[in-house]
């Protein structure tokens, strides 16, 4: 019995917690660029993301052959805001993400 009530307690309070923070919620303005930031974004209209299997949850994870998690939602809310497109190529580990940053084949 508590434990359904204390369920149902959390649950009230993400819902007013949640919904709130929506209701307040306004859309984000488009970031002001430095010239070089601009240069770089119109040099690279495409981000090379590295993203491997296991990710880190709930940051960055794969889901269902798709990217997922925190971090990529941040990232496509910037792409919508700086026109840019993300290219995910999918690496067997951390590693080998870094190892693909280091050599140029992933901008991220």
């Amino acid at each position: 019995m508590r434990t359904s009530l204390v369920r149902w307690l959390v649950v009230l309070w993400l819902g007013w917690a949640l919904g709130g923070a929506v209701a307040v919620a306004a859309p984000a303005p488009a970031p002001s660029l430095s010239p070089r930031q601009a240069d770089w974004i119109e040099r690279n209209p495409t981000i090379l993301l590295g993203m491997y299997n296991s990710g880190w949850p709930p940051f960055e994870m794969m889901q269902n052959g798709r990217p997922d998690g925190l971090g990529h939602d941040y990232l496509m809310l910037l792409t919508r805001q700086l026109g840019v497109q993300v290219k995910v190529r999918v690496y067997r580990d951390w590693a080998a993400v870094l190892d693909a940053a280091c050599r140029g084949r992933s901008t991220w």
